[in-house]
């Protein structure tokens, strides 16, 4: 029975009526495992979807791609990602602040924050971006300078970067990542999963036909958004805010059965 409905303090997260502290449920190891197996059928259907028609691989090349990403992620045994980072957003965060290009400085910014605060980020990026130059939206062609390429040097040399394959969708592997059983040690708990550190709402249309309430709640436990001051050229940890959006899942009390 369902007698009103509140809004949580964000300060504290307790019931303003109450005063019980609420948790956000957890993903159930089946729930994780739905939207896993969802991913690898939104895959296929996204590949043979793409308007490229350059290239006719087989409809299975999706499926073995995002296969490879997470039998990688699950066999880890010597690290433990707890921060995925959604590298094109990142990177495009107030783009018409630079001239529109993709920001390689921003990005490492946000990598670098984030492992200030103790997480271990790895960052998703598909793969034209790895690349010497590439077309930008516009049609303008970006080339990496100097400075582009020693931070996805260091990217590579410190294991902080996964490249997704051409014609793959990043935002699948991005939440892949999220419900993927890494392997290590240092992951001490069976329900510690990595957040998603984005300022997309992922409104994909291929993302809405996962089960909607499922989709919130992965959304709401997995997603950490973030604020960037762009004021002056330091790069100053203050410059950066991360938060998360207002949660509408279902919240569960200490209380609860």
């Amino acid at each position: 029975l369902v007698a009103c409905r509140v809004w949580l303090d964000k300060s504290t997260g307790k019931c303003p009526i109450t005063e019980t502290q609420q948790h956000i449920m957890p993903l159930s190891s089946n729930q994780r495992k739905i939207i896993h197996d969802d991913l690898f059928k939104l895959a296929k259907e996204e590949y043979n979807n793409s308007p490229d028609k350059k290239h006719k691989d087989s409809s299975d090349r999706a499926l073995i791609e995002l296969q490879k990403f997470s039998q990688w992620l699950a066999k880890k045994k010597d690290v433990s990602y707890t921060a995925i980072i959604d590298g094109a957003n990142a990177a495009f965060y107030k783009h018409h602040l630079n001239n529109g290009e993709f920001n390689y400085r921003q990005l490492k910014f946000v990598v670098d924050a984030l492992e200030a605060e103790d997480y271990k980020a790895l960052v998703i990026l598909p793969s034209k971006y790895v690349k010497p130059g590439f077309i930008l939206s516009d049609g303008r062609r970006q080339r990496l300078n100097e400075e582009d390429l020693e931070i996805m040097n260091d990217f590579v040399s410190s294991r902080n970067l996964y490249v997704v394959p051409a014609r793959c969708h990043d935002d699948l592997y991005c939440m892949l990542a999220t419900v993927v059983q890494q392997k290590s040690k240092a992951q001490q708990y069976e329900d510690s999963f990595p957040v998603l550190v984005t300022n997309d709402r992922m409104n994909d249309h291929a993302l809405e036909k996962i089960d909607p309430s499922l989709f919130q709640k992965w959304y709401d436990l997995n997603i950490l958004m973030y604020r960037i001051n762009h004021l002056g050229e330091t790069s100053d940890a203050k410059r950066i805010q991360f938060f998360q959006p207002k949660r509408r899942a279902i919240q569960a009390s200490e209380k609860d059965d």
